[in-house]
């Protein structure tokens, strides 16, 4: 496209000395939570000496190499042409967001409108005849294909750019979603097959978080950078509750909502492909003086177009694994809660349907915004390490968590709202991971943090897979429902997984 934002005309931009790229200031830093904490110090202590070292100076007509390794850039980049100054890189991030959200809703519709398209419900046409065991495949489709597309896509992303793919992934994700109505009306096997796509297509997000953190955040703001993107998931959840009831009911019934979903889908990428570029320096909306806040304290590498994963490295990494072990716990957890709490709600408590609905789904708005809050919070606390920070924000996520899971397990249903009240403290302590786990996969793995984050989609797929599992092996039966002690092993299993991850974690810090 000649408009975008890597068709820019003006003054020559000299890129970063391409020398330093795969030398020993490239590699991944060692992922201890020692070295993670000297790294974020440095980098987001304003009186360090080592910071004011690496922070570029106004552009001048060549590049040199960075202080130490770091992403200096005394090359060129072209005053931005963006009407707030000095603000694009919080556009492209609301871009982002909205791009990584419309994919999800595409494939979280699903489970809004199943009813509708089953005749459950008073809904208009059409409806077709799905079996619980269809059902419950169609669902499975989504973790089958995003476990087969996570790799191929952070592969694709490090080696090619995520530009286009990313891009690529949006539209045909979009396209997916207005013929899922017509796949649907030839019965299971091509409403299977867009399922599938959706899926692999789904597993493009996790890997473009960690690309945009390593290159479009500043590396004191990663928290907030994290709780930003990372916030997808239940944003993508309430706007589809939010449409599936007026689409039912509409006249042309629940396809609508695809309809919608696919064109504005499409319609969001395009700002993508306007404003996202691989490498900043490239990028005519980025001013010389944004371009110093993103490249401030980073390696070169990091500021990059392309970049070569050391896989080894990595995957030997103790640091890394409890980053995964951790997002696992809150994942499997979280997910069996927003599949499910909604019949525990209707069988346990004995509220009616309506309510219920309204139970599950206003408990994820101010938790939105809280994850927001309490990522630029831990960005601006100084009074304490990095490490010390991430120990007691991940407590607070999984401990606390975990502790009023099992608690919901034990509370009699007749104090229904004092079990409310607890779920609605489990979500807002939810709402700490991005300055816990999600901030230690950044500061640990800087510019390989696209496969890191990966590795979390990676389990986010095991764990759609994963929770219908838990719920048919704890709930054998409808009888089941309304019985707490059947819900309880669930509830206790979920949160004691979750504090025990918490304390090896601890233990791996320390």
């Amino acid at each position: 496209m000649s408009k975008d934002a890597d068709g820019a005309k003006g003054p020559e931009k000299v890129k970063p000395d391409e020398s330093d790229v795969g030398t020993e200031s490239t590699k991944l830093n060692e992922v201890g939570l020692g070295d993670v904490n000297s790294v974020a110090k440095d980098s987001g202590d304003k009186e360090s000496k080592a910071n004011q070292k690496s922070v570029p100076k106004k552009a001048s007509v060549t590049g040199t190499a960075g202080t130490n390794g770091t992403a200096d850039s005394e090359s060129s980049v072209a005053h931005g042409s963006f009407c707030l100054k000095n603000k694009f890189r919080h556009v492209l991030m609301f871009v982002a967001l909205a791009c990584l959200t419309w994919i999800n809703g595409g494939v979280t519709a699903f489970n809004q409108v199943i009813l509708c398209v089953k005749n459950e419900t008073t809904s208009n046409p059409p409806h077709y005849e799905i079996s619980k065991d269809e059902e419950v495949w169609l669902q499975r489709a989504i973790g089958i294909g995003s476990l087969i597309g996570t790799f191929p896509f952070n592969y694709a992303y490090s080696r090619l750019g995520a530009k286009y793919f990313f891009g690529g992934a949006g539209v045909l994700s979009g396209i997916c979603c207005c013929l899922t109505p017509l796949a649907a009306s030839f019965g299971f096997w091509p409403f299977m097959v867009i399922r599938l796509i959706q899926g692999f297509l789904y597993s493009a997000d996790f890997s473009m978080i960690g690309l945009l953190i390593s290159k479009w955040s500043p590396l004191n703001r990663s928290a907030l950078y994290v709780s930003l993107l990372t916030g997808y998931t239940p944003i993508a959840s309430v706007v589809t509750f939010a449409l599936s009831g007026p689409s039912c009911k509409s006249p042309i019934g629940w396809p609508i909502m695809y309809y919608g979903m696919g064109v504005v889908t499409i319609l969001t990428f395009i700002f993508w492909f306007m404003y996202y570029n691989d490498a900043p320096i490239k990028n005519k909306y980025l001013s010389q003086d944004e371009y110093e806040i993103l490249a401030k304290g980073k390696f070169k590498a990091e500021m990059a177009e392309r970049t070569t994963v050391p896989y080894v490295k990595i995957l030997s990494s103790l640091t890394i694994w409890t980053v995964w072990l951790n997002a696992f716990s809150e994942i499997v957890a979280s997910f069996f809660i927003y599949a499910y709490i909604g019949r525990f709600h209707v069988n346990v408590l004995k509220f009616d349907t309506h309510t219920a609905g309204y139970l599950a789904a206003v408990p994820p708005i101010p938790f939105i915004i809280l994850k927001v809050a309490v990522g630029y919070i831990n960005d601006r606390i100084s009074c304490c390490p990095e490490r010390i920070k991430m120990i007691i924000f991940n407590m607070v996520t999984l401990t606390c968590s975990g502790t009023c899971l099992i608690m919901v397990g034990f509370i009699p249903p007749e104090y229904r709202y004092v079990t409310i009240a607890t779920l609605v403290i489990m979500y807002i302590c939810f709402s700490f991971a991005g300055g816990a786990f999600y901030k230690c996969a950044h500061l640990a793995a800087r510019q390989y943090s696209g496969f890191v984050i990966a590795g979390v989609q990676f389990l986010k797929s095991i764990c759609l897979l994963a929770v219908p599992t838990v719920f048919s092996l704890t709930l054998r039966s409808e009888e089941d429902y309304p019985k707490i002690e059947k819900w309880r092993p669930a509830f206790c299993g979920l949160g004691g997984l979750m504090i025990a991850v918490s304390q090896v974690g601890k233990v791996v810090e320390e």
